[in-house]
C-alpha cells in the first residue's frame, strides 16, 4: 500500500517501517535492461483517429480487459487476506505475474 501525503504536521505522527532489500532474479534484470524498440519519429496514416476509436470500440478487447482485471483483484484479495507477507503472498504473486504477463501480451 502507498500513501502520499506533504503535509508535515499530519508526517509527524506517522510512523514507518524501513525499507528491505529484495533479490530480483537474473531474467529480470536482463528484461529491465531492454531498451524501447519504439521509434521516436513514428508517421501516422492519415486515419489514425478512426483506426484508434474502432479499436477502443472493439467488444473482444474489452472482455479481454474485463478477464485481465480479474487476476489484478485475484492478486490483490491474495495480499489483503494475508497479513503477514501481504504482496509477497505466493499466491498474490503469481496472480500480479499472471496480470503483467497478460498486459505485456495483451
Amino acid at each position: 500500500r502507498y500513501f502520499v501525503c506533504w503535509d508535515k504536521v499530519i508526517l509527524q505522527h506517522m510512523e514507518t517501517e524501513p525499507l528491505q532489500d529484495v533479490y530480483i532474479d537474473d531474467d529480470v534484470k536482463d528484461a529491465s535492461n531492454k531498451k524501447s524498440t519504439v521509434s521516436n519519429n513514428i508517421n501516422f496514416n492519415s486515419d489514425w483517429f478512426q483506426k484508434a476509436q474502432e479499436f477502443i470500440a472493439d467488444s473482444t478487447l474489452q472482455e479481454i480487459g474485463q478477464l485481465i482485471s480479474c487476476l489484478y483483484k485475484a492478486s490483490e484479495k491474495c495480499a489483503n487476506n494475508d497479513k503477514i507477507l501481504f504482496l509477497k503472498n505466493p499466491d498474490a504473486e503469481a496472480a500480479a505475474d499472471a496480470y503483467y504477463q497478460a498486459l505485456q501480451n495483451g
